[in-house]
C-alpha cells in the first residue's frame, strides 16, 4: 500500500513538471502594468513638483514688486 502511494506521487510529481508553465503570462502582465504606473506617478510628481516650482517663482516677483 505504502508502495503504490508512494509511486503515485512521484507520479504526480513527474507529470505536472510537463507543458508549458503556469501563470506567466499574468505574471507578467501584472509587473508591466505595475512599472507603468509607477513610472506614471513619477512623471506626474515631477510635473507637480516644476508646477509648485514656477508659481513661488512668480509669487516672489510678484512679492519684489
Amino acid at each position: 500500500m505504502f508502495y503504490i502511494v508512494k509511486l503515485k506521487n512521484i507520479l504526480h510529481l513527474l507529470m505536472s513538471k510537463k507543458g508549458a508553465q503556469k501563470n506567466t503570462k499574468n505574471k507578467t502582465k501584472h509587473s508591466k502594468l505595475m512599472a507603468r504606473k509607477v513610472n506614471k506617478q513619477k512623471a506626474e510628481k515631477a510635473l507637480r513638483k516644476e508646477r509648485l516650482k514656477e508659481i513661488v517663482k512668480r509669487a516672489k516677483e510678484e512679492g519684489a514688486q
